[in-house]
């Protein structure tokens, strides 16, 4: 009788070609995963869009406020008077899930604390960042009342070119001046702080240093030099860090933006100091209500 079986010499080609094969598609399953987490994330970053028009739709047309002061909510600074909520809590009953406040390229930020709910924890480190100074500005240094003015959807002229959200760092690390005062919380800044009615704290440039909690002065990927705007992903979508961040607008579309496409109209380059951004066309310029 003859026996069919495999040689070893064919069991060792067999095993070479799937070795090989593998060696090809895992790369590209791991690109494929990445890409499906970028499109998750700009997903996200419009769902949170979405949120505030309809938050706005209730609410006479008048945007998200940044922050509240006040009326017992959960984060507090121990005193009398400082329990606020940002507006990641605010807009929560219109996303109905605190996990969009999340970028899932972005870094883990922990375990949720003891005594904790995992809304109030995400609430407090979102990974997307408010354009506060043009939809919610703080309009003046008075820390004994509520200065947080959030304006009509309908007074700014450019709404579909004035950035709504992107993605920021994510941190617990807060600036604060006092019940009532301004927060940096879940915020971006302007490219410019000079060419804004609002208080700001930092323009965009080398050394702007307010948004070097923990992170990297002068590394947009972590919002270091970019007024918190973190720049994570490449033009392709394919890897987590890059030149380019998902925005979403006043009229609550979403693109991929580079650095230079949200500094349009100022002298921003990369290399330049703070000190010396300016705005040099206001008819391009996002970063106001004009």
């Amino acid at each position: 009788m003859s026996r069919k079986a495999f040689t070893l010499i064919e069991l060792l080609v067999v095993i070479a070609i799937i070795a090989i094969l593998a060696a090809i598609l895992f790369p590209v399953f791991a690109q494929a995963k990445v890409a499906a987490k970028a499109t998750s994330s700009l997903s996200n970053n419009k769902e949170l869009a979405l949120g505030a028009i309809m938050y706005s739709g209730d609410y006479d047309d008048v945007a998200v406020p940044s922050i509240l002061w006040g009326g017992g909510y959960p984060i507090w600074f121990g005193v009398t008077g400082s329990d606020f909520s940002p507006w990641t809590y605010t807009m929560a009953p219109y996303l109905k899930n605190n996990n969009i406040d999340q970028d899932p390229l972005q870094s883990n930020i922990g375990a949720v604390p003891a005594g904790w709910a995992s809304s109030w924890w995400y609430g407090y480190n979102p990974q997307y960042g408010y354009n506060y100074t043009v939809w919610s500005p703080t309009l003046g240094f008075n820390f004994s009342v509520d200065k947080v003015s959030p304006v009509s959807l309908t007074s700014v002229a450019r709404v579909a070119e004035v950035p709504l959200f992107t993605e920021t760092y994510g941190s617990t690390s807060t600036i604060w001046y006092g019940p009532g005062g301004p927060l940096t919380i879940a915020s971006i800044e302007p490219v410019s702080c000079d060419w804004t009615p609002a208080d700001c704290f930092t323009n965009w440039g080398l050394n702007g240093g307010l948004f070097g909690f923990g992170k990297p002065w002068n590394d947009p990927a972590n919002g270091g030099g970019t007024g918190g705007v973190s720049f994570r992903k490449n033009g392709t979508t394919k890897f987590p860090v890059g030149g380019f961040t998902t925005t979403t607008f006043g009229d609550g579309h979403a693109k991929l933006m580079s650095p230079g496409g949200l500094a349009i109209g100022t002298n921003y380059t990369g290399s330049i100091q703070a000190s010396a951004i300016q705005v040099l066309n206001t008819a391009t310029y996002q970063w106001d209500n004009l």
